[in-house]
């Protein structure tokens, strides 16, 4: 087996692609960070290796990143309506089950994930959501975990009336 980097053919350090196992220099080498998508739950096996071979980065995180990157943009516009506003949603359809997600950092973190999962569903609206803010304590160390949960919609934005408020 010869220590040489298949890209540019270096004799530096050679580290195997997570994938498939070629020798690439860390020049040549496509990294993942291990808090890229964040907002894929669950995150499928590609996304667990964190160094790629550039072939391996193109073919495999490639079409992910596009379609995490599409869908993010639309989740950010969502519309989001919790539970108090009710009254408002009382026409919407209900039919699609309730998503629900957990242990995350903020309740934008709790919205963004729902919305994400609304639109990779096909929607564009959340409503009755509600988040849910627990204390969490560790032996004098105090951090908080958000949970939340949401029915996925969808709505003609063009039926909407402007809030006057």
């Amino acid at each position: 087996m010869s220590n040489t980097c298949a890209a540019c053919h270096s004799t530096k350090k050679v580290e195997p692609c997570g994938v498939c196992q070629t020798l690439v220099c860390r020049k040549c080498t496509q990294f993942l960070e291990k808090y890229s998508f964040p907002l894929i739950s669950p995150r499928p096996i590609e996304l667990n290796e964190k160094a790629f071979c550039g072939p391996c980065y193109v073919s495999k995180i490639g079409p992910i990143e596009s379609e995490y990157n599409q869908i993010a943009a639309k989740a950010a516009k969502v519309l989001v309506w919790n539970k108090a506003k009710a009254e408002q949603t009382r026409l919407m359809d209900r039919t699609e089950k309730h998503l629900e997600v957990s242990d995350c950092e903020d309740e934008r973190d709790v919205l963004m994930k729902l919305a994400y999962l609304a639109v990779k569903d096909g929607h564009n609206a959340l409503i009755y959501t509600k988040v849910v803010k627990k204390q969490v304590r560790n032996e004098g160390y105090q951090t908080s975990r958000w949970s939340g949960s949401a029915i996925p919609t969808t709505v003609d934005e063009s039926k909407l009336r402007p809030d006057n408020g």
